[in-house]
């Protein structure tokens, strides 16, 4: 008789098989298009616009600079028009911040966030001192990922 063990113990520290073995689902941001509402400055079309907006499965995400001290970012992330009911789901939840692009370590462990944060009561959350540079936010539900790309601070 042949044993079949679909999720080797030796790979189990594969991040993308973690997920697959507990059922969570990752939902990617899909960029919401501002030229709608943004202003077009002269010589500046290259700048990205801010607040940067996102779609993620049923949640809508922006994300705002904000100078902090010592020529640092602060990093504002915020869900928009959120239910009494998703308001509850997402308070106290962890979002972490990464530098982009996610790799593994030597030994294949993930990538530790350089930051890390919750969720308050009304949706908000902040990173703090965000050096520039190229980052990713991953924020987690319960059975869900949130991940965010393509954040640039300069």
């Amino acid at each position: 008789m042949v044993h079949f063990t679909p999720f080797p113990e030796q790979l189990g520290t594969d991040p993308l098989l973690k997920i697959i073995k507990e059922g969570m689902k990752r939902l990617f941001a899909q960029p919401i298009t501002q030229q709608e509402t943004a202003m077009v400055l002269r010589g500046e079309s290259s700048a990205p616009l801010w607040p940067l907006r996102y779609q993620l499965g049923e949640f809508k995400l922006s994300f705002q600079p904000s100078r902090a001290q010592n020529d640092k970012m602060k990093l504002i992330g915020f869900f928009e028009e959120l239910s009494p009911e998703q308001l509850q789901t997402l308070e106290g939840v962890g979002a972490d911040l990464y530098h982009a692009p996610l790799s593994n370590t030597n030994e294949g462990e993930q990538q530790q966030p350089i930051m890390s944060t919750t969720v308050d009561d009304v949706g908000n959350f902040v990173f703090t001192a965000v050096s520039p540079g190229n980052y990713i936010v991953i924020i987690h539900l319960p059975d869900t990922e949130l991940i965010v790309e393509g954040l640039s601070i300069t």
